[in-house]
């Protein structure tokens, strides 16, 4: 069970009982929130949100990026490393391009894209293949199985 903990810069903090890892179940383990400046030529923003999602004190998230920062930067993170193979797209790209981390500016433009398997940082082109190699393994490994169900059916009927 996680005990949230409110520090001085305003910052929340998921931390489990004992206080000796950061983790959360249902939301981000770390949720810090960033002044923003008030701009003449846009629209005036407040406060905006930093999130971190922990498990078991790893930094961690399958269904999304693991940090969030309040400018739209992201990184995903399995099991405390970098890592990116399926996931959402990004909104203005193709499925090849699932960066790990995405640095934006404060307009939204890309500044840094990193591509990383199992925490080892690669080129866009080593993601790229060794992305369709897990494809492929997971295509054959699915046809197998039902394969192995055909089978069962016949044998049990």
């Amino acid at each position: 069970m996680s005990v949230c903990t409110t520090r001085p810069n305003g910052a929340n903090e998921w931390l489990l009982e004992g206080g000796y890892a950061l983790h959360r179940l249902d939301g981000p383990a770390i949720e810090c929130p960033v002044r923003q400046e008030r701009r003449l030529n846009g629209p005036a923003v407040g406060e905006a949100t930093n999130k971190w999602w922990y498990l078991w004190g790893r930094c961690h998230r399958l269904d999304g990026p693991a940090v969030e920062y309040a400018n739209g930067s992201t990184e995903w993170y399995v099991g405390g490393e970098r890592h990116r193979l399926d996931g959402r797209r990004s909104a203005s790209r193709d499925a090849s391009h699932r960066p790990a981390v995405e640095w934006v500016d404060e307009k939204g433009n890309r500044l840094k894209l990193q591509w990383y398997f199992e925490g080892h940082e690669l080129t866009e082109q080593q993601h790229t293949r060794i992305r369709l190699r897990v494809e492929k393994a997971r295509a054959a490994k699915a046809h197998r199985i039902k394969w192995f169900i055909h089978l069962l059916r016949k044998v049990t009927t």
